[in-house]
């Protein structure tokens, strides 16, 4: 779940920017309504985000999903040296 999270927060950075992101982090403090807050800021619904991320994990080389040994969903990065470090 953690690395699956550090993939997801990584795409909000790389395609929509850091202050997008933090501005996000921020908002949440002040209000719980999440879909809302979020398509706020990325001018996007969230379950659209999710399936675009999705599609981007699916042709990216350099993510890669798999499951633990108990089923569950994991992903990880590879780094350009071939090196695989879990959670990222």
């Amino acid at each position: 779940m953690y690395s699956e999270f550090a993939c997801i927060v990584d795409y909000l950075i790389d395609n929509y920017s850091k202050d997008k992101f933090l501005l996000y982090m921020k908002k949440l403090t002040m209000n719980n309504d999440i879909d809302k807050i979020f398509k706020q800021i990325f001018v996007l619904d969230y379950n659209d985000f999710l399936l675009n991320f999705r599609k981007s994990v699916e042709e990216n080389d350099t993510i890669k999903m798999t499951h633990d040994t108990t089923g569950n969903s994991m992903m990880y990065k590879k780094l350009p040296e071939q090196q695989v470090i879990q959670g990222l």
